[in-house]
C-alpha cells in the first residue's frame, strides 16, 4: 500500500507577489510535492463589517519511498 507524508504552506495573497508564489509552489513541486488543495484563511475588515482573505493555505503531498 502507498504511503505519503503531507506539507502545508501559509502565504499573503498581494497581486505584487503573484510570481513570487509561483516560485514558492514550483520549489515544492521540484522537490516531488503535489499541491492537493488550497483553502482562504479569512480575516474581519472592522470598517465595513465584511471579512476578506487574508492568508492562502497551500496543502501538499508526497509518496513516501520505501
Amino acid at each position: 500500500m502507498k504511503k505519503f507524508e503531507y506539507a502545508s504552506l501559509y502565504l499573503e495573497p498581494t497581486s505584487d507577489d503573484f510570481e513570487e508564489t509561483i516560485n514558492d509552489l514550483n520549489k515544492y513541486g521540484e522537490r516531488g510535492w503535489e499541491l492537493v488543495s488550497t483553502m482562504p484563511i479569512n480575516g474581519p475588515v472592522p470598517h465595513l463589517g465584511t471579512s476578506e482573505t487574508v492568508q492562502m493555505r497551500f496543502y501538499f503531498k508526497r509518496e513516501i519511498q520505501d
